[in-house]
């Protein structure tokens, strides 16, 4: 289940970290920004081990690689799997929007779902995110695991029998058994994408601001990977 770190990042430690990130662009490193439901989410693609140093700041070198092997460690409801370097990292800033306004595009994250492309996630808050804010829910495993783990395999069979069409597969998970995780800033968590998961809609004067550190396995980077290549041919 989803883990709360108790070490803390503080504001003095990360407070330009967020901004720096959200503004600069990398020569010889993919990332590109996509802005859906006000919900502004700029990538970074990693295809080495170390790549992530080239973008981020020194003095948050040995913060982050404390933070990447808590994440190698860590023990979910699932399987274990092999995980490889830093995959992706994103910078996501959220404000209210209108109900009216949301697009089709992108709806998809406002339902619990289980990732179709599985990484494990380090959770940052940049913020103080109350349930105005839009705070991330995770489904009660424990009452819906059957339909988690049919689902799951589902997702596995269809990635191999249509490939780089596994952004359409329907990866919902029904259950009423959820709950808000509201945080303070510097909060950070630890979970992975099979954990069935939701964002959910800012109120007025809601924001929210968080940096996700991602890790995948092999054959999911891969994955992942030629689909970015192929959409941007």
């Amino acid at each position: 289940m989803v883990k709360k770190l108790e070490i803390k990042c503080s504001k003095e430690d990360f407070e330009n970290l967020f901004k720096f990130l959200q503004k600069s662009n990398f020569k010889n490193i993919t990332s590109f920004t996509e802005n859906e439901n006000g919900r502004l989410n700029k990538k970074f693609i990693f295809k080495s081990e170390n790549e992530w140093k080239e973008i981020i700041p020194k003095e948050y070198h040995k913060k982050i690689s404390f933070l990447l092997s808590k994440l190698k460690n860590y023990k979910g409801p699932f399987s274990k799997e092999e995980l490889g370097f830093l995959n992706r990292i994103q910078v996501i800033e959220s404000k209210f929007i209108k109900k009216s306004h949301i697009s089709f595009k992108g709806r998809h994250i406002l339902n619990l779902h289980c990732d179709r492309i599985n990484s494990y996630k380090i959770y940052m808050c940049f913020s103080d995110i109350k349930l105005k804010d839009g705070p991330i829910y995770f489904a009660n495993i424990h009452q819906c695991k059957k339909q988690i783990m049919t689902k799951i395999n589902e997702i596995e069979e269809k990635k191999k029998r249509f490939g780089n069409l596994w952004r359409k597969i329907d990866t919902r998970i029904y259950s009423s058994d959820e709950k808000p995780y509201t945080s303070k800033y510097g909060d950070i968590f630890i979970f992975e994408g099979r954990e069935p998961h939701r964002a959910s809609l800012l109120k007025k004067n809601g924001y929210r601001a968080i940096i996700i550190l991602e890790c995948m396995t092999d054959p999911n980077r891969y994955l992942y990977e030629r689909s970015i290549l192929e959409s941007n041919l």
